[in-house]
Order: structure tokens, then sequence, then C-alpha cells
């Protein structure tokens, strides 16, 4: 894992150079820091307004995975234009449209989707040269991690020795810096 920060130079341009995004981010423990009780974790303002920023830009696609509920990342996140993604990828929801995994676990039957499998699907719904970004630092992230290594950029918050992700943060109170690099790069 490399250092997002000191390889930022590098990938501004690559984000610079792309005609369109698709910026997926966490919520527990990236958007919003790890609380307590699930129910404790918060979207501050700052990082919403930061969140609409990037929902308003041009050719920008901005998606929030969670393993929370969909009514529930809704009410959290409390967004128009914005891609939800629900109990670990299993439903997919935004502005009228949506999608559901139709085949919900069953006792005894195992399930082989997945954050990445989501994401995968996800990006067959973007045009081809998207650049797809992906932020996350839960475990169930590395499978998103991996439907990326090849042509996404991915980033982890906390370094772990182990992860999929190519690149790492220090810690949540990093993600905002993240989305102010992000909102700054040039059209």
């Amino acid at each position: 894992m490399r250092s997002f920060f000191t390889h930022w130079p590098e990938l501004a341009m690559r984000f610079r150079d792309a005609k369109e995004w698709l910026l997926m981010f966490d919520y527990d423990g990236t958007l919003a820091p790890i609380a307590l009780r699930p129910s404790q974790a918060r979207l501050s303002e700052a990082m919403r307004r930061k969140l609409r920023q990037l929902v308003l830009r041009d050719k920008c696609v901005v998606a929030v995975v969670s393993k929370r509920s969909l009514p529930d990342l809704r009410r959290r996140v409390s967004l128009h234009h914005i891609i939800y993604i629900g109990n670990h990828g299993l439903e997919i929801e935004s502005n009228g449209w949506g999608f559901a995994y139709p085949d919900a676990p069953q006792a005894g039957r195992e399930l082989h989707w997945t954050k990445g499998s989501a994401v995968n699907w996800l990006r067959r719904m973007v045009p081809r040269r998207t650049l797809v970004f992906y932020l996350g630092g839960d475990l169930t992230d590395e499978d998103a991690f991996r439907a990326l290594a090849k042509d996404g950029i991915t980033l982890r918050v906390a370094k772990k020795k182990d992860s999929a992700a190519a690149y790492y943060i220090r810690s949540q109170a990093d993600v905002a810096l993240i989305l102010d690099k992000l909102i700054a790069v040039g059209p």
C-alpha cells in the first residue's frame, strides 16, 4: 500500500484527464466516524456539504456504500442525485431506479454477492472510460478493492498490510481532506 497523499500529484492528473468520475464512499468509519453504537454514527454537516459539491459537479456520479439498510442510509446521508448502496451491496437505489439482488440468503445457503459485486454491477451502468474511485475502511470493502484492482483507484482508511487497496490514509479524519482534493481538481 502506498500513501495517498504522497501520490496525490499523479492521481490528480488521472482525475483531471478523466472525462467522467464514479466516486464511491463507504459510510461507517469512512464518511462518518465509527461510533460505540451504530445508531450514533452521524455524517457531519461539513462532510455532507462536501459530498453535495461533488454530486453537483458535471460528469461526476457519487455513491455511498454501507452495510446499513437503504432507508437508514438515505436518512443519514440525506442527499438527492446520489446512488445509495445498502445491505453490503444487496440493494442499490437512486432517483427512481434501483436494483435488488434477486436471491436473498435462505437458511443454510451461502450468498455470493458482495460490495465488490455491487461495484462491478454499477461500473457497467456508467460509460466505459469513467474513472472509478472507491474509499472504504471495513473488511467488507476489501471485495470492492479487489474488484477495482486493475483499473480503479482504491483507497483504504488505515494502513493494513494485507489489504487489496492500492492506497491508504492514516485515519477517518483524513477523509475530509480527500473530498477537498477531489473538489479542487479542475474540470
